[in-house]
């Protein structure tokens, strides 16, 4: 048995990776979540380069991939997708 995040409601999962009990939690939960429109990543890893450069791999939920970008210090360089 899991819990579901949302409405701690006790379910038997189908599949070995299902966090909800349902569509409607998921995505009631991911809504709540996103509500004030901050944009919620991961650091993944952060490498020092040549010359004092960082390089920082930040991870997205697969929602928030079009206000993801690639930063250099006080620079936007591209938007990744």
């Amino acid at each position: 048995m899991s819990m579901c995040p949302h409405c701690k409601a006790e379910f038997e999962p189908k599949r070995a990776d299902q966090v909800y009990c349902g569509k409607r939690c998921r995505l009631t939960h991911n809504e709540e979540r996103r509500g004030d429109g901050a944009l919620r990543g991961a650091v993944s890893s952060v490498r020092v380069l040549r010359r004092g450069n960082v390089s920082v791999v930040l991870r997205f939920l697969p929602v928030d991939r079009d206000n993801a970008s690639q930063l250099t210090p006080g620079t936007l360089v591209e938007i990744l997708r």
